[in-house]
């Protein structure tokens, strides 16, 4: 079957994780514990969300602070596109890590509030090559 998105990807996604972060009671760093309020409100409301974390003011107490709260997920995607990324699942159903890099430097570190990001996710151009071949090859074979 071709698909944006492979549907073992969508299984092991939605079985993973709580519904909500778990936002720490002492502020050890100021604008992490508001940028996780604010996260924690959007995964709520159910409304997908982009946090670009590298044009944010953090201190490394606050990169610390967003790095543990939501803890790693088990769920790890690549793409190797105009800039390679790494996406990954946290502990929280929805809520997704993705660094791109540009070489060694990481260009943008971001979370994001959707089921599955855009970077994973095959293109419409890509789906309609595939499904094009495999009507090829079954002609060849008939």
């Amino acid at each position: 079957m071709v698909a944006e998105v492979p549907s073992l990807l969508r299984e092991a996604v939605a079985a993973e994780g709580t519904p909500e972060i778990p936002i720490p009671a002492v502020e050890t760093g100021a604008h992490g514990h508001a940028l996780l309020v604010q996260i924690a409100q959007c995964l709520k409301e159910r409304s997908a969300g982009l946090f670009d974390l590298t044009h944010f003011p953090l201190t490394l107490d606050d990169h610390t602070l967003i790095d543990r709260t939501p803890r790693r997920g088990r769920v790890r995607g690549w793409s190797r596109g105009y800039l390679p990324c790494q996406a990954e699942t946290t502990g929280v159903r929805g809520l997704w890590r993705v660094r791109y890099r540009n070489g060694y430097k990481r260009a943008f570190d971001t979370i994001e509030i959707v089921d599955v990001p855009a970077v994973l996710r095959a293109p419409r151009e890509d789906i309609d090559t595939s499904l094009t071949r495999f009507d090829e090859l079954l002609r060849d074979d008939g």
